[in-house]
């Protein structure tokens, strides 16, 4: 090829590349033209299977929406065979040349696309800051590749044209580079049309490229893979930094959750509803939808209300702890490579917890109970501040995390290790400013002991005159609309005759009945995160099983103690309390007995046989004894020794973290060690419930008048509540559970079951 059609190709070639276009003919084909080199319209050609993406030409709005970038592979630009005087070398390196300018027209294309204005109307494409993001960086690459075709255009024509060859070679770096980008954009383009497209795919297909063979393709990704990053890096220090989530497209990994409304309360008054109303709708209002609902829900029982100064503080700390508990997720499927599931979860942690520490009341704070001027001084002192208007989280001393931050995102590549431990070190932060705001607010001892007093009824003085009066209420069944009033009366009787009297705490509790679905699932124990719900509280009295204890929490105790957390308390609380009700139902049939007793010394002529009478007052003393002793067990065993434990970690930590850590793990342990996790365990335990309920039954109706006991019942009461006790004793004394970290304990339940081996003997009577 001679110099002047050398000259000639290349100029055609840098025509293509920056102003091509496919027109449409009519016919199959359609044609390639150029308007700087018309002469080639009907020389260079390309196939119809290939969509055109030029911006300029008409189309309808369908095909707006649905049109995608044709593949790298799916150019087919060629040279025309009437064209015989170009030679068969020079042909190759043409078509090489004419390919970069295909693939640079639809790298172009992709970036026109993205930086267009988004028309809401075309929902199938959503927008996205990170494919923005990308757009921007294959914009800078976009700008490198015109820069070296203006420079290359100016040595053409001020010098003598070289050979085709030499042009390819001053263009060699993009041969590799722009098939790979156009690749890339195609791709986006792509998974773009639906709701397939992620954040997380798009960095993550970027990183995957910074480790190709290639070093310009290397390159180039890392470029882009550092525009993308920014994004991450703005949304992580907005999150982090000033609990914010910059996020208008739903990319980041931390989302809000969906709003899940409770079950309507027919004993709620309207003022009440109005108000929870008002505390979801505050909770919107801050940019988070809650997940647990109002007061009454399921999960939310023995949670009501929060004690405060006034109406709207209430509502403003009950938003912030239904936002502090499901307020945010963490949405795996946004998770990049480089960023752990754990990493994530401590990234969510970290701007619920500035979320809170930033709040407006949390500057004021709530009045504590007492309410008085020197409490609100201390409690201000100490958290670090000099007053009750002190800030919680003074600005200065995030700047350094800032300044970190900004020295982390103007690095070329993004550093996961130095990124982990900037999260940590913030994490340690806030949660040191939550525990002395948890501490220094709450008086967090005095009330984790206020829990244990009622909820885990540790003060018994007060439950068992709390029985005692409520026992002609109990009697009937209960009065759907007046229940919880109802309640209310036996419950205040009780702390004026108790030890409850005059703690200032008792008035955080109070009583109140489920209904429906929601007591069904209020006692159902969940295995584990993510576990079904399977394990059922064991019942006692279908009319009266369904009690929870509410408590309202001084701000800001309600971020330590959540729906889940108090819901837990509450099946403890259920499962005690029926204990205690069985007691006191056995004590009865014990006076009853012994009134029968009497008259039957009395009476000799009495059809009943005196040895029937000894086997029903063994009968109860059996059951007494292992209520007594599971009793016994739960209350001490169980509940005294993980509580000193909590105390103990509570003493020596500093850390909201490790805080929230050890009440989790006193919880779990409450739960595995009292039985409600072991399925075959809590089965027997119903079983033995009923035999309880039905013996009691039996003496009752009976009115102390020994002719009307129904011994065939009774002997088969007496059948069924051996072979389950012993059933129980089996499980609990196997070598494998005493050996058990569920219960370091259990071996001396056991050895209080079998005094005087009559667990033993039992068994050998229960198989005869």
């Amino acid at each position: 090829m001679n110099l002047a059609s050398s000259m000639k190709y290349c100029w055609r070639w840098w025509a293509y590349t920056e102003t091509c276009s496919w027109t449409s003919t009519t016919g199959r084909g359609q044609l390639f033209c150029c308007r700087a080199s018309p002469s080639l319209t009907g020389h260079l050609t390309h196939s119809s299977h290939s969509r055109p993406f030029d911006r300029g030409l008409p189309r309808d709005e369908r095909d707006e929406e649905t049109w995608q970038l044709p593949g790298p592979s799916e150019c087919s630009v060629h040279i025309s065979s009437e064209l015989t005087w170009v030679g068969e070398s020079d042909r190759q390196v043409l078509l090489d040349l004419l390919r970069l300018g295909f693939h640079f027209k639809a790298v172009n294309t992709f970036v026109e696309w993205e930086h267009a204005p988004w028309d809401p109307r075309h929902s199938t494409r959503p927008p996205s800051v990170y494919r923005r993001a990308l757009a921007s960086g294959l914009t800078e690459l976009l700008d490198d590749y015109r820069c070296t075709v203006l420079s290359l255009q100016r040595e053409l024509r001020e010098e003598e044209a070289p050979a085709l060859p030499t042009i390819l070679h001053r263009m060699w770096q993009y041969v590799d580079v722009l098939p790979a980008l156009h690749g890339l954009a195609a791709a986006q383009d792509r998974v773009s049309l639906g709701p397939t497209f992620s954040a997380a795919n798009l960095i993550n297909t970027l990183h995957a490229g910074t480790r190709s063979g290639l070093p310009a393709v290397r390159q180039v990704m890392g470029r882009l893979l550092w525009h993308c990053n920014q994004v991450l890096m703005q949304q992580l220090a907005a999150w982090m930094m000033h609990g914010m989530l910059q996020d208008p497209h739903r990319e980041f990994f931390i989302q809000p959750r969906a709003q899940a409304l409770p079950p309507p309360q027919q004993q709620r008054s309207q003022q009440q509803i109005r108000e929870d109303e008002g505390a979801g709708s505050d909770a919107a209002a801050g940019g988070v939808a809650g997940a647990g609902g109002g007061r009454g829900g399921v999960g939310d029982a023995g949670w009501e209300g929060f004690s405060s100064a006034s109406s709207s503080g209430r509502m403003d700390d009950e938003a912030a702890y239904r936002e502090w508990h499901g307020g945010f997720q963490v949405n795996p499927r946004f998770l990049p490579l480089y960023v752990s599931h754990d990493l994530a979860e401590t990234v969510l942690f970290v701007g619920r917890a500035v979320r809170v520490l930033r709040r407006p009341s949390g500057q004021t704070g709530t009045v504590t109970r007492g309410g008085s001027a020197a409490a609100t001084a201390a409690s201000a002192a100490a958290v670090g501040g000099s007053g009750p208007v002190q800030e919680l989280m003074p600005l200065q001393d995030m700047l350094q995390f800032g300044q970190a931050f900004t020295a982390l995102q103007s690095e070329p590549e993004l550093s996961a290790p130095r990124l982990e431990m900037l999260v940590e070190g913030l994490r340690a932060h806030v949660a040191r400013l939550l525990w002395r705001l948890l501490v220094g607010r709450a008086g967090l001892l005095p009330h984790l002991a206020a829990l244990k007093d009622y909820f885990l009824l540790a003060r018994g003085d007060f439950w068992q005159i709390f029985l005692a009066e409520s026992r002609p209420l109990m009697a009937a069944p209960p009065r759907l609309q007046s229940v919880d009033a109802d309640l209310a009366v036996p419950f205040s009787r009780s702390a004026a005759k108790s030890s409850a009297e005059g703690d200032p705490l008792l008035a955080a509790f109070s009583l109140r009945y489920l209904r429906g679905a929601e007591a069904d699932a209020a006692f159902q124990v969940s295995t584990g995160k993510g576990a079904t719900a399977g394990h059922v509280v064991p019942p006692l009295d279908p009319a009266w099983d369904p009690l929870v204890l509410e408590v309202r929490l001084d701000w800001p105790l309600g971020l330590l103690l959540g729906r889940d957390q108090l819901r837990r308390y509450n099946q403890l609380f259920a499962l005690l309390l029926r204990l205690r009700r069985m007691q006191g139902q056995l004590d009865d049939a014990w006076k009853d007995l012994r009134v029968m007793d009497r008259q039957l010394q009395r009476d000799s002529s009495s059809s009943v046989p005196g040895g029937r009478m000894r086997d029903l007052q063994d009968l109860r003393n059996n059951m007494a004894h292992l209520v007594a002793n599971l009793q016994i067990y739960i209350q001490t065993d169980v509940i005294e020794v993980n509580f000193s434990t909590l105390e103990n970690k509570i003493s020596t930590c500093q850390d909201f973290s490790e805080l929230e850590r050890a009440h989790t793990i006193f919880l779990s342990t409450l739960m595995v060690q009292s039985f409600l996790t072991v399925r075959s365990l809590c089965s027997v335990l119903a079983d033995i419930f009923q035999d309880v309920a039905q013996l009691a039954k039996l003496v009752s109706r009976a009115g102390c008048d020994p002719q009307r006991l129904e011994f065939p019942e009774i002997a088969r009461v007496r059948g069924n509540f051996l072979r389950h006790a012993s059933g129980l004793y089996n499980t609990i004394s196997s070598q494998r559970m005493i050996d058990s970290f569920r219960a370091p304990h259990l071996a001396q339940l056991v050895t209080r079951l079998n005094y005087n081996g009559w667990y033993n003997a039992a068994t050998g009577r229960g198989q005869e």
